[in-house]
């Protein structure tokens, strides 16, 4: 027998003499099976035989695959193997897309609550008052200073200004900022902004792009004058393939045949496409939170009872209107909400948005996309059925929190428990979206637990002060949040550390944020008017003289500017 280790033959045991290494157990009749043929006394051994110098072998890779040393070649040795035991199944972790299409639900329909309280069925139906509360909540918090903030983004122009000195490191001491502007109007689809560089609070080189429905135009006071130049989207497939940057034109200014596939699909505006993704998505969540009521209305059981819900300070005393699904109710609300969206309109509806993203996905991908809009809404529905087809052995629970003191909900949870796995979300706010004390999102899947939670340590006329916390799951991070309001100075700490400082003032329709580090300045004026597309020359027409004339304006403004 030999070592497995060092090669050494043994006489047995449990350790190899040579080298002390344990030695494989095996039965007497392998041993003998797998012992080497005995070496006749006569014949000299490897290391006896005379030196020769015999001819070089060829370097084949037979050759080099082994030991390249003289001496006797070891074999580790193999004992013989035991049968295999049967392999069990495979244990996998299955997936559960109808969690998902629960979470998703239970969001939906709190938002659809929001947008459709005044739809919602009659006015003794427990779900009614959901609505009714949902729409107080929204009301009260539109009144608070965050609820202040986001209206005012709303149609509102955002200026952001970066110091040069802070954010550029070679450029410190230098008097100068960048400044960028930025105003949208969706209803009326434009978008303008505006790029400016500013030294000594003066502007030296300036560019605007302004973009709506039908139209892109660039603009530059200091580098084109009062001249603007853009492209007409209907039309720019056509134009580009006649212009001088088509790639076989010719032309020095020939582009790239990539870069020409990826702007040959800009046949649409931005703008529109967004204005018609967002149309559809709009319709398809209050027509779906429609529809989830009624499926739930239908199949589930729905009670009304008394219960309190610990947020903020204290245990607020609540309405509690809860909607119990077992398996096979689960299972109809799901089959209700897969059947709605397969019925034409719904279809129609998301087949404009798949259209959408179908677009853009060919633009960024040059035209060589495959898809079109319906493989995307096909693929769409093979995911929902296989979807459905997964939601089986599933129990939910839904519960609404009504704050009796205010009207207001402030708590929604979701529970669930299949066969494979169990979990919740939670969702507690308040107890008064006027003067809210804390928000707390839980999401429990299997065990492991995420809380973000945000809770109001002062709110006063002079000071706003919170402390937010999160924990997933062995993992906690604080931070804390102090705003002096009169003074208009801020400060943002992680663990004790100090991470964001500067200056925060709402005055009217106007909010000045200012970040001490690195020197950013954002101003946000509400009601500013979005800016036209201007008339302009058509880039596209230009001939090659007409575009090196305009290339050498634009290098003369520049070499001015620098000098």
């Amino acid at each position: 027998m030999f070592c497995p280790n060092c090669g050494a033959q043994t006489d047995g045991g449990k350790f190899c003499g040579a080298c002390g290494s344990p030695l494989p157990m095996v039965p007497e009749s392998a041993l003998k099976e797998n012992a080497p043929a005995p070496v006749p006394v006569s014949d000299p051994l490897p290391w006896e035989a005379p030196i020769t110098n015999p001819e070089p072998a060829p370097e084949t890779a037979e050759a080099l695959s082994g030991p390249q040393y003289g001496g006797p070649q070891y074999q580790p040795y193999n004992p013989v193997p035991s049968e295999p035991a049967p392999a069990g199944p495979e244990k996998t972790k299955k997936a559960k897309p109808w969690l998902w299409i629960a979470i998703a639900g239970g969001a939906l329909l709190l938002a659809a609550l929001v947008l459709l309280a005044v739809f919602v069925f009659f006015k003794k139906d427990p779900t009614a008052q959901v609505g009714q509360a949902a729409a107080k909540s929204m009301t009260a918090l539109s009144k608070t200073e965050p609820g202040k903030i986001a209206s005012e983004l709303e149609k509102a122009e955002v200026k952001v200004s970066m110091d040069l000195s802070s954010v550029v490191p070679y450029m410190r001491g230098v008097d100068g900022s960048v400044e960028l502007t930025f105003s949208e109007d969706m209803d009326a689809g434009k978008i303008y902004m505006l790029l400016s560089l500013l030294m000594k609070g003066k502007e030296v080189a300036d560019v605007g792009v302004f973009m709506d429905e039908k139209a892109l135009a660039v603009s530059s006071d200091t580098l084109l004058g009062s001249d603007a130049y853009g492209v007409n989207f209907e039309t720019l497939p056509d134009d580009l393939k006649k212009s001088i940057f088509a790639p076989k034109s010719g032309s020095y200014y020939a582009l790239p045949q990539d870069v020409y596939n990826i702007l040959r699909q800009l046949d649409q505006s931005p703008v529109k496409l967004y204005k018609e993704a967002r149309g559809s998505m709009t319709e398809l969540a209050e027509e779906g939170g429609k529809k989830f009521l009624s499926a739930l209305k239908e199949h589930a059981e729905i009670t009304k009872s008394d219960g309190k819900l610990s947020v903020g300070s204290g245990k607020a005393e609540c309405t509690v209107i809860k909607a119990e699904a077992d398996e096979k109710a689960t299972r109809a609300i799901l089959e209700d909400m897969a059947d709605w969206l397969k019925e034409e309109k719904t279809k129609e509806k998301l087949l404009r948005f798949f259209n959408v993203y179908a677009k853009v996905m060919d633009i960024a991908q040059g035209g060589r996309s495959k898809q079109d809009g319906e493989d995307l809404l096909d693929s769409f529905y093979d995911g929902l059925d296989d979807a459905l087809d997964e939601a089986e052995d599933v129990e939910t629970v839904m519960s609404f929190y009504i704050n009796k003191a205010n009207g207001q909900l402030i708590g929604f949870a979701l529970e669930y428990e299949g066969d494979d796995s169990e979990g919740s979300l939670e969702i507690a706010a308040g107890p008064d979206f006027s003067d809210p004390e804390e928000f707390r999102l839980t999401i429990d899947d299997d065990g492991y637990k995420e809380v973000y939670t945000v809770e109001v340590t002062e709110n006063s006329d002079s000071t706003f002060a919170a402390e937010i916390t999160v924990e997933e799951g062995r993992y906690k991070e604080n931070y804390e949040f102090e705003w002096k309001k009169k003074r208009g100075t801020f400060e943002f700490t992680e663990d004790g550390y100090t991470r964001a400082e500067g200056t925060l003032k709402i005055e009217g329709d106007s909010i000045h944020l200012e970040l001490e580090e690195p020197g950013v300045t954002i101003d946000v004026t509400k009601g500013a008017k979005t800016k036209d597309v201007p008339k302009f020359k058509n880039l596209l027409e230009l001939t090659e003289d007409e575009f090196d004339d305009l290339v050498d304006e634009i290098e003369d403004q520049i070499q001015d500017l620098a000098f």
